[in-house]
């Protein structure tokens, strides 16, 4: 978020989520969308985030599981963890008050659940406190 005043940042909220509105699913907000590929924290420890409606998709250990489904015409995807919420108009704001996240992220080329795989040559791996900006090839 910009250090501005709350009108922008709720225009900046806005814009930074628009494309990505489109085509997304919310079980509130978005019930028509067909991608399902936003997922809200912080999520209750130890257990499943709440927007994980099937715990059978999640991998074990996890709290949440994307999978990026590209058959046919493979593409860029990308992680951003933003300070922005929906409201109860449905329309995009940014978070109230200070959250703090802990995290520990695995990125898969590939099934994770896969036993053929080598898991040193299609896993990354960032856990919380990581500070700089960083670019990951899968």
């Amino acid at each position: 978020m910009c250090a501005c005043s709350n009108g922008a940042q709720v225009v900046q909220c806005d814009e930074l989520m628009r494309n990505v509105s489109m085509s997304s699913f919310d079980s509130v907000c978005m019930s028509n969308g067909t991608n399902d590929v936003l997922r809200w924290v912080p999520c209750p420890i130890g257990q499943l985030c709440v927007d994980e409606d099937n715990a059978a998709n999640v991998v074990p250990s996890s709290q949440f599981t994307y999978h990026v489904q590209e058959r046919f015409l493979p593409g860029f995807w990308y992680l951003a963890l933003v300070s922005c919420t929906l409201d109860d108009r449905c329309k995009w704001v940014p978070a109230v008050g200070q959250i703090r996240l802990h995290y520990d992220i695995w990125l898969v080329n590939g099934s994770p659940l896969a036993k053929y795989m080598n898991p040193f040559e299609h896993q990354v791996h960032r856990k919380s406190g990581t500070r700089s900006n960083s670019s990951v090839f899968l």
